[in-house]
């Protein structure tokens, strides 16, 4: 009996040894599952950062690169545009004080003033005796423009109305100082990317007008004293 339950005692010490080796083994194959897993976390944690650090870099390059080639644009149509030093800051595109031929005429410039920028219209109309339409002074109170379908009209003040005589009498002008803004500004836009547009300065008591279809100089000026007040409005808004 006594040798039975020796037998019976090292079975189960065989057993309980055995049970030990079984999870020993099991839990030190576990533990590098375990931090297999912690390491996979760290490595996509670590690639995670790395693209977004990859991305605000590269979004940083793209922003310099548009900032550049703004910069260069702007500088271009400057240049092309040329400037004045005026009372209200650097006048762009600022039309010529030689007096024109009898006519209507719009003429747009890009006023940069500090940190703001505005668009601004020079409307002039010039008569002479011998321009053939006989309407002298029409002391208009509105401008109206066509372009490609598109029709705008604007009532003017005529408190803002600058008027001139030449000094023989044989002629005489009349002009509006605008800053642009709201209509007049998409109105501008609009004809910018027009091809034909058709101007009238007119008084609305009395029915004198006088029409100008803007020549392709014209509007090519007119187009790139657009583009430049919007380029130079995206530079301050960046």
């Amino acid at each position: 009996m006594k040798k039975i339950v020796l037998i019976a005692l090292f079975i189960y010490a065989l057993i309980i040894a055995a049970g030990g080796a079984a999870y020993y083994m099991l839990s030190q194959r576990q533990e590098p599952a375990v931090q297999t897993e912690a390491q996979q976390q760290a490595a996509q944690k670590a690639a995670e950062e790395k693209a977004a650090a990859e991305k605000r870099a590269a979004e940083r390059a793209a922003k310099q690169a548009q900032k550049a080639d703004r910069s260069q644009k702007i500088d271009e149509l400057k240049e092309k545009l040329g400037y004045t030093n005026g009372t209200t800051g650097t006048w762009y595109g600022f039309p010529s004080q030689e007096i024109p031929a009898p006519g209507f005429y719009l003429r747009p410039y890009v006023c940069h003033s500090g940190q703001a920028v505005t668009l601004k219209l020079n409307l002039y109309y010039r008569y002479k005796i011998d321009d053939g339409t006989n309407l002298a002074w029409i002391h208009g109170d509105h401008f109206a423009v066509t372009c490609d379908g598109a029709a705008y009209d604007f009532p003017l003040n005529p408190k803002e109305r600058h008027d001139g005589t030449d000094a023989d009498a044989s002629g005489l002008s009349e002009q509006y100082a605008i800053e642009a803004s709201g209509d007049m500004i998409q109105m501008l836009q609009q004809t910018a990317k027009s091809d034909t547009v058709t101007l009238q300065y007119y008084q609305a008591a009395s029915g004198k007008v006088r029409s100008h279809h803007m020549t392709s100089s014209e509007l090519q000026h007119l187009r790139d004293v657009v583009r430049l007040y919007e380029l130079m409005q995206e530079d301050l808004q960046h």
